[in-house]
């Protein structure tokens, strides 16, 4: 087990990459704290985690109410004292050109995807550096490395996210920790579902014609598994990746080749 006796925090872990990430990094033998908006969720999937033999426990926090972020830290210390890891998975996003951008949207994608994992590595990264150890990932996206017509706020959330792992993996470089930043293409996950449906919208497309729309941009001509990301995310949570800091890999089936 690569990750046996190590304390994790995976916010928005109730479905999707998040979801698939806690239970994988239970199978290794971590103990897993869950964070979603939807309380159902994260139970079950703490509930699954503890059934494997871990500790795990489960905290609803809405990540763009700056209270529930500060909430969620608290209960995190609380129970486990420091983390030794911490994936920062939790997203959201609007729809609209720039030039019809609703201001409050923009303010919340931003805090959701840039300002609340400023938050948590900035409460947990002490502990790390203190006992010379610690992992950080950051669930960016494909859209953290191109545009995308009418998503700018989070496109630049996630251009920033991807800014924010650099510069904290160089601070953090010399004492044991590691920050890296994964970049999903199109996966198979609700999220993604969702997605499209916005795009039928606006787009005035078929469902079948949005799904092919969004195949038709990856070379393998396929969506990933939420397993897949799941499984990068342990190697570099665990020591085989110790010697793995500031990068961002993309997972998206070949879609971006640079």
């Amino acid at each position: 087990m690569r990750l046996k006796g190590k304390k994790a925090l995976i916010t928005g872990a109730g479905r999707g990459i998040g979801r698939a990430t806690a239970l994988a990094f239970g199978r290794e033998g971590a103990d897993v704290a869950v964070s979603a908006r939807t309380e159902s969720e994260i139970e079950s999937a703490a509930q699954e985690i503890a059934g494997m033999g871990r500790e795990a426990f489960h905290v609803k926090a809405d990540m763009s109410d700056r209270e529930d972020v500060h909430r969620l830290i608290a209960a995190v210390k609380e129970r486990f004292g420091s983390l030794d890891i911490l994936v920062n998975n939790a997203a959201t996003y609007d729809y609209a050109p720039v030039e019809s951008f609703d201001e409050e949207a923009w303010e919340r994608v931003l805090f959701v995807n840039l300002t609340a994992p400023y938050l948590t590595c900035k409460a947990f990264m002490g502990d790390m550096v203190q006992k010379g150890y610690g992992r950080i990932i950051n669930v960016v996206s494909i859209f953290g490395r191109i545009g995308y017509a009418n998503m700018s706020a989070y496109c630049a959330a996630k251009h920033g996210l991807i800014g924010f792992t650099r510069t904290l993996a160089l601070e953090t470089a010399t004492d044991g920790v590691t920050v890296n930043a994964l970049c999903p293409g199109s996966v198979a996950t609700e999220g993604m579902f969702e997605m499209s449906k916005v795009e039928l919208k606006h787009l005035g497309l078929t469902p079948e014609e949005s799904m092919e729309r969004f195949k038709n941009t990856v070379p393998q001509q396929r969506f990933l598994e939420p397993e897949e990301i799941a499984s990068l995310a342990v190697y570099l949570a665990s020591d085989d990746a110790k010697g793995v800091t500031g990068q961002a890999y993309m997972m998206d089936g070949g879609w971006v080749m640079r």
